[in-house]
């Protein structure tokens, strides 16, 4: 594949971003957007950046993986875990969790999407 992971990066922009506006928050208001450390998902977005770079292989059976993998985390830890496992009070608004639920829907479905040709 010679194209560029471009929903992969999107992904990638959208979720470092809305972690960086979380400390700049946390910053000025004293609490976070989301109930999620943004240090955390920094790390994590780091890592996935790190794994796009497998997009210049010959063999794409390493970004399979890789992808499949983040889909599971982001699914586990960015969807699930803002849908029903933290108390709706601990967001600093309702926007601030709908924003985290579609940046890591988004990066679900961009992870699987580098599963198929």
């Amino acid at each position: 594949m010679n194209s560029l992971p471009i929903a992969q990066l999107l992904y990638l922009a959208l979720g470092l971003s809305m972690n960086l506006a979380s400390l700049l928050h946390q910053r000025r208001h004293g609490r976070y957007l989301t109930p999620v450390k943004p240090w955390s998902g920094i790390l994590m977005l780091l890592l996935y950046g790190a794994c796009l770079g497998l997009w210049a292989g010959p063999d794409r059976r390493g970004l399979q993986l890789a992808m499949l993998l983040f889909a599971l985390l982001i699914g586990w830890g960015g969807v699930w875990r803002h849908l029903w496992r933290v108390d709706r009070r601990d967001y600093s608004g309702p926007g601030s969790r709908l924003a985290a639920l579609a940046i890591n829907g988004y990066g679900v479905l961009a992870s699987l999407s580098a599963l198929w040709p």
